[in-house]
């Protein structure tokens, strides 16, 4: 391998591990327990909240729309109470 394509390359490994976070956890080290003092019920919410910014960050929030711009049948209720029989 040429000096010039090494050096390339070493450039890009360079690169890559200035671009990489988090830290460097060797094989078979214990995990460190979060939620180790919260209730289950704490434990749902923080499990809610984790998948909730996981979809959002994948999926764009749906547009907000007035319940007058929803799709489907339009009616007058105060017209179909005078219609109707009492």
């Amino acid at each position: 391998m040429s000096e010039a394509a090494d050096a390339a390359r070493r450039a890009r490994a360079d690169a890559r591990r200035a671009n990489m976070w988090g830290e460097k956890v060797l094989a078979g080290t214990p995990k460190p327990e979060l939620y180790a003092g919260l209730s289950p019920t704490e434990r749902f919410h923080a499990m809610a909240r984790l998948c909730a910014r996981q979809w959002l960050a994948h999926h764009p929030p749906p547009a907000r729309l007035q319940r007058s711009e929803w799709p489907g049948e339009k009616f007058d209720i105060e017209a179909e109470r005078a219609g109707s029989r009492r």
